[in-house]
């Protein structure tokens, strides 16, 4: 927040009142904010290493599945990010495993109508 809205902030609410808002609106650990300053500083020291994307592609982005673990990242391709966002991901795997359930049924019928 720029020095402005905090100083108006300060105007309306008076000091006191001023210091509990600004204690509570600190970034916190498991801020997504928090999480992605903390990753981006360990990548530019060289702790945090770009990997590929699990399609291959080497033009990655970080992905945060739980923000309290700044430091568990996956990496991501831009197309591949966005479909795990869109829940793209879960949909496939839930359809892969709703296929292999009817496989599995269908396998149990052959062998019970074969036998």
């Amino acid at each position: 927040m720029n020095e402005s809205v905090l100083t108006g902030r300060r105007r309306h609410l008076g000091d006191e009142a001023f210091q509990e808002w600004l204690r509570t609106r600190t970034l916190n650990k498991t801020s997504k904010a928090s999480a992605r300053a903390y990753a981006n500083v360990y990548k530019r020291r060289g702790i945090l290493k770009q990997q590929p994307c699990r399609c291959g592609s080497p033009d990655t982005q970080m992905h945060h599945r739980d923000y309290s673990r700044p430091l568990d990242v996956e990496w991501l391709c831009r197309k591949c990010h966005q479909d795990e966002h869109n829940g793209t991901v879960a949909r496939l795997k839930t359809l892969e495993s709703l296929v292999d359930a009817l496989d599995g049924c269908r396998r149990l019928l052959d062998d019970a109508y074969f036998t």
